[in-house]
């Protein structure tokens, strides 16, 4: 039976300094100097817990 699917892979239990790190040791290799230094950028910026919450919950309500 065909049925809607999402699926999200998100880590809150990692600090941004261990993100980071996970960018950084990626540096010149899967990653280009400015894709990390762009990641590692990108951390510093507010995130969207309540929006995310909200999706999946609208997707849950309505998915059939």
């Amino acid at each position: 039976q065909d049925a809607p699917v999402m699926s999200l892979q998100g880590h809150p239990e990692f600090s941004d300094d261990f993100v980071a790190a996970l960018y950084s040791a990626r540096r010149g290799k899967s990653l280009t100097e400015r894709q990390v230094d762009d990641a590692i950028a990108s951390l510093a910026s507010p995130v969207d817990r309540e929006r995310v919450g909200q999706w999946m919950a609208n997707f849950l309500r309505t998915a059939r």
